[in-house]
């Protein structure tokens, strides 16, 4: 194949561009310099080579094929150039595969001064992207979509798909936490998967529930009911629960009202008419200090009105203010003057027994003292307790509560110390704030025979035997037994003397045999 000198002579050219593009991307011009001197000499001497000459066709064929030869050898040359500069390129980026560390606060090569990222070369899964840390030179791959995050085994997931949030509620990706997600709960459900219902009773202030003392029930999710403490009325006009310190109990009788059967049917116009006339002196008369009214009955003798009035105390404290005031009202009331409006509608005047009134102090009402004291009001004071010592109890001090209230500090006083306050052959036990007498465990004489029964304690109780007794049953008197002994050696003592008498007679007889055979 013949090749004319101006083909390899382009030949050559595009192969210097190709190496130089190269060289210029690998940012080494040193090397680019090189190789572009060696290719432009080696082009000077095909050149020359390539002169047109006289010479014989064979001469020309001969020439021919070594001029393919060289071009042949000069492409694997450039081949192998090629290579060489690929390897030079990457020996530059990484020479000696040196490691990106850390010298004076920023990231070199190894053993250089030469910047580098420490990125360069690091290879993450498909779904992740090389993350360095300038501030230490160090790299991680992380997960490319920022709503994912790793599992156990580098999987990148997303936290909230299959969701761990609860009873439907919907779940966020939030890599800074360190569950890495988090539930949006509802108002209605609390816990960090929503879990748990929420109970709006244990609000500080639940919203639906008025201000004061208050009973809260939870109706399901979401739903609850309020309403007014025992003890506590609701206010409708402040939506405040307010303590009911009085309770006065009322007999009214209306003299120019005939009694019937219809004042005690609910819905009758009748009974409304005479409730709402009632109502209506009464919150004339109280003010403020009328929390409710509660009809028990009506009942005959003209019209006889019995309701129940659930008060504030008057401000001087006294329980029976609220009864002269209604005692002055009822005498007072205008009846016949046409400018006024009756005070009882179209009842008429009333009239108040001298018993028909009976009052309660509530003051006390719901009010936790500590053990040993008691709940007393304190006189002149609207709502104001204190705790005093209970009978049974000494005062040692007084303290005042961050409320305001005092309270006693008292002593349980051990009564069965005071003046024996048992009959004779009882056991005392004292208890807090009193005292209590038992019965004898000797009451029922569980002791056998003469044996008198000592009380120990209320449970245990000894045997014991008067000093004329003996034996385990104290059935054995003293004197009895003197009397054996004394039998006993007196008939010991006779046999004695009977036996001395005998050897003495003996003994005599004995001597006068030996005097007559002399």
């Amino acid at each position: 194949m013949h090749i004319s000198p101006s083909t390899r002579l382009l030949i050559h050219i595009l192969v210097v561009l190709c190496l130089s593009y190269r060289l210029v991307l690998s940012q080494d011009t040193g090397l680019v310099d090189d190789v572009m001197d060696a290719n432009a000499a080696e082009v000077d001497g095909n050149q020359k080579t390539a002169e047109p000459t006289e010479s014989t066709t064979e001469s020309d064929s001969s020439t021919t094929e070594s001029l393919f030869s060289t071009t042949e050898g000069d492409m694997n040359t450039t081949e192998s150039e090629m290579n060489t500069t690929e390897s030079i390129v990457s020996t530059s980026s990484f020479p000696g595969n040196l490691s990106c560390v850390l010298a004076n606060k920023v990231c070199v090569l190894e053993g250089t001064e030469d910047l580098c990222d420490p990125c360069d070369g690091i290879n993450c899964d498909a779904d992740k992207y090389c993350l360095s840390d300038n501030s230490t030179c160090t790299t991680k791959c992380d997960c490319t979509d920022e709503k994912k995050i790793e599992n156990k085994e580098g999987v990148c997931i997303d936290p909230c798909n299959p969701t761990p949030c609860q009873n439907k509620q919907p779940c966020k990706s939030i890599l800074t936490v360190p569950s890495k997600f988090q539930c949006q709960c509802s108002p209605d459900y609390d816990g960090e998967f929503c879990q748990n219902e929420h109970n709006y009773c244990n609000d500080a202030k639940p919203a639906k529930c008025p201000i004061g003392a208050f009973d809260c029930v939870m109706k399901g999710v979401g739903q609850y009911d309020c309403k007014c403490a025992d003890g506590h009325n609701l206010d409708e006009k402040t939506n405040t629960c307010i303590k009911v310190t009085q309770r006065l109990s009322v007999d009214l009788i209306f003299t120019q009202t005939y009694y019937s059967e219809a004042y005690n049917v609910e819905g009758t116009e009748e009974r409304k008419n005479a409730t709402d006339s009632i109502h209506s002196a009464m919150a004339d008369l109280y003010g403020s200090l009328l929390i409710s009214i509660s009809y028990d009955n009506f009942t005959q003798g003209s019209l006889v009105a019995h309701y129940k009035m659930d008060m504030r105390m008057a401000a001087n404290g006294d329980p029976d203010q609220n009864i002269y005031d209604l005692m002055k009202y009822t005498i007072n009331c205008e009846t016949d003057n046409a400018a006024k409006k009756a005070c009882f509608g179209d009842l008429g005047k009333p009239h108040l027994p001298i018993n028909g009134t009976v009052t309660e102090d509530l003051r006390c009402n719901d009010v936790f003292c500590p053990v040993g004291t008691q709940c007393v009001p304190i006189p002149k004071s609207e709502n104001s307790v204190r705790c005093s010592c209970a009978d049974g109890y000494k005062y040692v001090k007084t303290v005042v509560e961050e409320t305001g209230r005092q309270v006693d500090v008292c002593e349980d006083i051990d009564q069965c110390t005071l003046d024996k306050p048992c009959k004779e052959g009882e056991i005392c036990i004292n208890k807090p704030g009193t005292f209590e007498c038992k019965g004898s465990p000797c009451d029922k004489k569980p002791c056998p025979g003469n044996a008198q029964c000592k009380a120990i304690d209320q449970y245990a109780y000894d045997c014991q035997c008067d000093w004329i007794y003996i034996a385990s049953d104290c059935g054995t008197p003293w004197p009895l037994i003197l009397v054996i002994v004394s039998s006993v050696l007196l008939a010991l003592l006779i046999l004695a003397i009977i036996g001395l008498i005998i050897l003495f007679s003996r003994s005599k007889k004995g001597s006068s045999v030996v005097s007559t055979s002399f």
